[in-house]
């Protein structure tokens, strides 16, 4: 997912660690996952809007060879897993 469409998609919600009803409802934990040919946990899960927001503008995007240019499969199903863990 493009970087910037994903901050404006997390600055959205109401980060938090509370579930309270009487205020609002759930508040927001949100975790990073970065997966192309490789799957990382870059943060994880947090209601720490600040530190999410860092953790997220300081990612790059990955490339084994170093190469801006290269392209690999999308394992999706191991970020899934890593996410489920």
């Amino acid at each position: 997912m493009d970087l910037s469409a994903s901050q404006e998609i997390a600055d959205k919600f109401n980060f938090g660690c509370s579930d309270d009803p009487k205020v609002g409802g759930a508040e927001a934990k949100m975790g990073i996952i970065e997966f192309a040919t490789t799957s990382t946990v870059e943060q994880q899960l947090t209601c720490d809007k600040s530190l999410f927001m860092a953790t997220l503008s300081g990612l790059k995007q990955p490339c084994p060879s170093g190469d801006s240019t290269c392209h690999g499969w999308t394992y999706t199903g191991d970020a899934l897993e890593q996410a489920q863990g």
